[in-house]
């Protein structure tokens, strides 16, 4: 089995391991995880290049929409969490400014994020894409973790 198992099926679940996904037409669901304030994200992220051209989607909320918990890499080389819903994060393990800039230094990152108040209530649901399918990320992402209290509640 290759370390990033390829799916065709945008239904599946990833089994542990992300794929690469090209950025034009794919993208994955994931039963949708309800977040609250405390909870953790962490992921190994494979950072683009160069700064993306269009808005790119690391993920976001399930397909209706609503209450959704984006992570996107924007045209202007910065990281936005739509809704506020971030308190902190990390990048291999440096505390990164909310709104600051992404790596585009093409390695491999440790990502780490804790959820603040607005994300009470809100899903993640989709991965590299908007929820409905565009603004697909190309990239790599592996080892998603979610945890509520220290306590592992999804891993994927």
């Amino acid at each position: 089995m290759a370390i990033f198992e390829v799916l065709n099926n945008q239904q599946s679940y990833f089994n542990r391991y992300f794929r690469r996904n090209e950025g034009t037409t794919d993208y994955a669901t994931i039963p949708a995880v309800t977040l609250a304030e405390g909870d953790v994200i962490t992921f190994l992220w494979l950072a683009p290049t160069s700064i993306t051209t269009g808005a790119e989607y690391v993920f976001d909320g399930d397909a209706t929409g609503l209450n959704r918990a984006p992570m996107i890499l924007q045209t202007n080389g910065t990281i936005d969490f739509g809704f506020s819903w971030v308190n902190s994060y990390t990048i291999d393990g440096i505390n990164q400014a909310i709104g600051g800039s992404y790596p585009t230094d093409g390695k491999l990152h440790c990502v780490s994020i804790v959820c603040g108040v607005n994300a009470n209530g809100r899903n993640i649901g989709t991965i590299y894409s908007r929820f409905g399918a565009s603004n697909y990320l190309s990239g790599i992402l592996a080892n998603l973790k979610i945890y509520d209290n220290g306590t592992l509640i999804r891993d994927y």
